[in-house]
């Protein structure tokens, strides 16, 4: 019940903050690390709290934020090279 009264809203911030750190903020380590855990902290919450999470939004969710999570793990690497 939380995630489908919440999770819009909390999904949309989790997607601006993977953009937000993947344009303007490429050097800040600490945003993009802010970023991909709050990536990380929404899909451990929508799969446990969505029962039937296997729905369009879930998916389109996953894969957004899987590909702008692992585009600023690898700059955060490349940061620290």
């Amino acid at each position: 019940m939380f995630w489908q009264r919440y999770g819009p809203p909390i999904e949309v911030a989790g997607l601006i903050l993977l953009i937000i750190g993947s344009t303007y903020m490429k050097n800040s380590v600490t945003f993009k690390s802010i970023a991909v855990a709050f990536w990380i902290v929404c899909m451990v919450i929508y799969i446990i709290a969505e029962p039937t999470y296997r729905t369009f939004r879930f998916w389109l969710f996953l894969i957004l934020g899987l590909t702008l999570a692992t585009s600023q793990v690898l700059q955060l690497i490349g940061t620290f090279n």
